[in-house]
């Protein structure tokens, strides 16, 4: 069950290891390639929208260059160093032909400040090209069958078409819008050319474009394979063509789906847009026409799924191929492991026989890696072990003399036994001198009792001496007390208590004599047990087997 549980561990740990592992640089990459990926896709945009700015400037530029020549070409009459004069029809014929020879212009105009022509305005008030002031305001407009014909402007001096060159001196694009051209609306813009010298403003040249190419150009661009979208944005934000049927145009790209407040910004400052949010990326470039101050913008949105379509595939691609190498090498792992996990668990049978008692077993592993060598350690230990306890029993057999070999300094189990060795050659060596004492104490205890038994009987022999002789005192002054009397009787009764006395110390004498010869047969056991220690000492060949450890003989 260890060596399954080991053998498990190695390979969860590893499998875990290998799966952050390979998470992490399947992160890494396909961030590396999410930023590729979107990089390109900015790219490709903005290539996409340059290309697509381009050939629409082309169209408007080319538009604004007819203006600005045809108002070169009529400023050039106020010049009164040129001494050029032109008529009003002179004017109107050279606006036709400027008109017929382009026909995708619309239509064009020239409109002029009161009197700012000839000073004749009066004259031609309500006339064809006229208004009611009498202002030129000249205006061809294209039949769709090569035809021109003319038409008179009406309210134009409020508008911003004519308002904003004539205030700002400068060329300008107008906002699209709708404007209605032999009853129907025409959805166009209108370029501005003021015409000036140095000094006043005398008026506009206009042409007008209609914006239906600029609609087929966005369907043509086929943005991402059809993917994108492709829009283009006036100055104020208004669509002015986008990709689809045409229904967005001319209406406000603010409110759209993906759309970015900061966009609009951008493209009325006549800036370069990227951004990328959850509806994917979106990116414009400035288009700008002549000297305008009004620049429109080129709109690219890319859906997120488009641009990130190569990093998914990416992404699920290195994902397949790192679960198949990680579910290889769990494989090899698991092989592995076994092999590790059995010499494991032969190891781990060895020591728990040793552990019982048993240091027979050996490791048979033919192998040179750590396990090869952790084998080699624990077979190197099981003899050690062995000459250990072959070392103890021959201590145990009485073979003191023996000195144990120790593997290093650290051989805590060698030392232990010379430790006891030397410890018990110690205790073998007091218990002799402690033998030779009692055997020397036993003898002049011998002695002494003798003499104790000795003292002891002469003094009996004398207590009963004199005992004997006070009674013959005693009988001989009963035989005198019957002449003296009294005084006599009381003398005898004296010595009657002597004796009895000196009866008592007669009897103390032979009991002191008794107890001497007791302590004489206890002191001749003590020297029985003490000669049969000496023998038992002699048995071990204590004092043949001293060592240089053991103590010296005591005196």
């Amino acid at each position: 069950m260890g060596s399954q549980s080991i053998r498990t561990k190695i390979a969860l740990w590893t499998g875990m290891c290998l799966l952050l592992t390979s998470g992490i640089n399947l992160t890494l990459s396909v961030i590396s390639a999410r930023k590729e990926a979107m990089f390109d896709a900015q790219q490709i945009a903005t290539v996409s929208a340059v290309e697509n700015m381009l050939k629409i400037q082309t169209v408007l530029e080319r538009a604004m260059f007819t203006a600005r020549g045809f108002a070169q070409s009529v400023t050039a009459t106020k010049d009164l160093d040129q001494q050029m004069t032109l008529s009003r029809r002179h004017i109107n014929l050279m606006l036709r032909r400027m008109v017929l020879e382009n026909p995708d212009f619309v239509g064009g105009s020239t409109c002029w400040e009161p009197d700012a022509f000839d000073g004749r305005d009066a004259e031609h008030a309500n006339t064809l090209g006229h208004d009611s002031t009498g202002r030129v305001n000249y205006y061809w407009v294209q039949d769709g069958s090569g035809n021109v014909s003319m038409e008179n402007l009406t309210t134009f001096a409020d508008e911003s078409w004519y308002r904003d060159p004539v205030r700002k001196r400068h060329e300008t694009l107008s906002e699209p819008y709708m404007y209605p051209i032999r009853d129907k609306d025409v959805f166009m813009t209108t370029v501005s050319v003021p015409i000036q010298d140095k000094s006043q403003v005398y008026g506009v040249v206009t042409i007008d474009l209609t914006l239906g190419f600029l609609q087929q150009l966005v369907d043509e661009a086929n943005v991402f394979a059809g993917d994108g979208r492709m829009s283009i944005v006036s100055n104020a934000g208004v669509q002015v063509a986008a990709s689809g049927t045409g229904a967005m145009a001319g209406k406000p790209l603010a409110g759209q789906p993906g759309y970015s407040p900061q966009l609009l910004e951008n493209i009325s400052r006549g800036e370069t847009y990227y951004d990328w949010n959850e509806q994917g990326m979106e990116i414009s470039v400035p288009l700008l026409v002549g000297q305008n101050d009004r620049p429109w913008g080129i709109y690219i949105q890319v859906p997120a799924r488009t641009v990130l379509a190569s990093v998914n595939a990416l992404m699920w691609k290195e994902l397949g191929s790192g679960l198949i190498s990680i579910a290889i090498a769990l494989l090899l792992l698991w092989v592995i492991a076994t092999k590790i996990s059995r010499s494991i668990r032969m190891g781990t049978a060895m020591a728990e026989s040793i552990g019982r008692g048993d240091l027979s077993p050996r490791l048979k592993l033919d192998r040179t890696d750590e396990m090869g060598k952790l084998a080699d350690a624990m077979n190197r230990m099981a003899e050690s072990l062995s000459d250990k306890a072959s070392q103890a029993e021959n201590i145990a057999a009485d073979e003191l003399q023996q000195r144990l070999a120790l593997t290093s300094e650290l051989d805590l189990f060698a030392q232990a036994l010379q430790t006891i060795t030397v410890n018990f050659n110690n205790v073998l060596s007091q218990i002799d001198c402690n033998g030779r004492q009692i055997i020397l104490s036993s003898d002049e205890i011998t002695e002494i009792s003798r003499t104790m038994a000795l003292r002891a009987s002469k003094q009996a022999d004398q207590v009963e001496q004199i005992s004997r002789t006070v009674s013959e005192i005693a009988n001989q002054l009963q035989l005198e007390g019957l002449q003296n009397g009294e005084s006599i009787e009381q003398l005898a009764q004296r010595l009657q208590q002597v004796r009895e006395v000196l009866d008592q110390i007669g009897w103390v004498a032979h009991h002191n004599a008794a107890q001497a010869g007791e302590c004489l047969n206890v002191n001749n056991e003590l020297n029985d047990h003490a000669l049969s220690l000496n023998l038992e000492l002699q048995r071990v060949k204590f004092l043949e087997q001293m060592n240089a450890g053991t103590p010296s003989d005591c005196n």
